[in-house]
């Protein structure tokens, strides 16, 4: 049944069969018709469809659309088009009706709602102040569980409001020498970075996938991280992201003044050479390295951090810089996947922002899996690269070059 807009005044009306196809009753307006109001009317209508169907855009947004679209008629020239206030309670009780839930602001992360239609995503959820809210696609899960090579880094722009972190587990399906094949499976809204929080995700997603059980993880320098991942996973074989390495040694060569020469630069190139090489050839590299070393107060200083943070067996990151023979010596995949959901979600989002976005990322690349194509084609220097470092390793392993030569050639 239709009724008029301006029904408390007028009585006309409407009333169609169940298929909209048969006038059943039909009575006459008592005025005018007023078609410019019709028009805004019509606009409005068209503003809540928006509101409960496109769930990506904020309701202000679809409003403020909607509106500019008027005025470029010049509607607004000719009649008051409803201001946002008017009309905001009205669209923000459409959007929580066509998600089933009564509201999607809210004051802390214990109170947060996931709405029906994204439930078939959700892993796992941790109730409490302490909140983690994992995500997966369903047909991923069966890919986690088969796995045993695992990427994971966390970002913070694109978590959610009230939340620290949006935490990541990627898998390689199958790289090769020229194509790198990563893609996203997990998704771990996080309040914090600590390792009780770190051990409670992994249990989380283990109690959801029981097979899971990675050999490899490459992830970042992050103390708290890899003390969860070591406590969760025993036998585990953590391999630090080589850019982030080489990074820590040039941030602190850099501190000490050391790369003020050209030695000085050398040396630390050297020491970045470092984890190329097999672990059992680690002393005699290390002894090259000091014989070159120049003798100064800062090159002795950056030698003694090296020690401590690297070398150490009682150091927390002892044994988890190699990355010898590794297909992927670093994080740079998850890193570029952070980037690239950081352009289609804004800073900080809602939750259900949230949500849209990476159940569309997760479509994609299961759409992607099923088609059985390369996720992403590597550089032409990455592959040169690559070929030179295996080529040099090798060529030490089988004596042809010195542990020296190879280093001054990795260098």
């Amino acid at each position: 049944m239709w009724r008029c807009s301006k029904k408390s005044t007028c009585q006309a009306m409407i009333k169609l069969n169940f298929n909209n196809t048969t006038i059943l009753k039909a009575t006459d307006h008592n005025h005018e018709g007023d078609l410019t109001n019709n028009e805004i009317l019509m606009n409005l209508n068209d503003c809540e469809d928006q509101v409960k169907h496109n769930l990506a855009a904020s309701v202000p947004s679809l409003y403020f659309d909607t509106i500019e679209r008027m005025e470029e008629r010049g509607l607004h020239l000719v009649a008051n088009i409803p201001r946002f206030q008017s009309v905001k309670n009205k669209l923000y009780r459409k959007r929580n009706k066509s998600l089933g839930v009564q509201r999607m602001s809210f004051n802390n992360i214990a109170e947060i709602v996931v709405p029906e239609q994204f439930q078939d995503i959700l892993l796992a959820d941790r109730i409490g102040d302490q909140r983690i809210l994992v995500f997966a696609h369903h047909n991923m899960r069966e890919i986690v569980a088969n796995s045993n090579k695992f990427f994971c880094d966390g970002t913070f722009k694109t978590c959610v409001k009230k939340f620290h972190q949006l935490f990541t587990i990627h898998v390689d399906i199958g790289s090769t020498e020229y194509h790198t094949n990563i893609i996203p499976t997990i998704y771990a809204l996080l309040p914090d970075r600590t390792v009780d929080t770190y051990k409670t995700l992994f249990c989380l997603i283990k109690s959801q996938i029981p097979e899971w059980n990675p050999e490899t993880i490459t992830c970042d320098f992050e103390k708290p991280l890899i003390q969860a991942l070591q406590h969760e996973f025993p036998n585990i074989k953590i391999v630090g992201c080589y850019t982030h390495f080489k990074r820590c040694l040039w941030r602190k060569a850099k501190m000490l003044r050391l790369t003020k020469t050209k030695l000085g630069k050398d040396h630390v190139k050297r020491c970045c050479s470092l984890p190329l090489l097999p672990i059992d050839a680690q002393p005699d590299a290390w002894l090259y390295i000091m014989a070159e070393c120049l003798n100064t107060e800062d090159a002795t200083t950056f030698n003694d951090y090296f020690i401590k943070t690297w070398l150490d067996d009682n150091s927390d990151y002892a044994n988890t810089y190699n990355c010898y023979k590794e297909h992927h010596r670093t994080n740079n995949s998850v890193e570029a996947w952070n980037a690239r959901i950081a352009k289609k979600l804004k800073k900080k989002p809602n939750i259900l922002q949230f949500l849209v976005a990476i159940k569309r990322d997760m479509n994609e690349f299961w759409r992607r899996v099923v088609l059985d194509g390369p996720i992403s084609r590597k550089k032409i220097e990455t592959i040169r690269m690559n070929t030179m470092i295996a080529d040099t390793v090798r060529e030490f392993e089988s004596r042809e070059i010195t542990i020296g030569h190879c280093i001054e050639k990795l260098k």
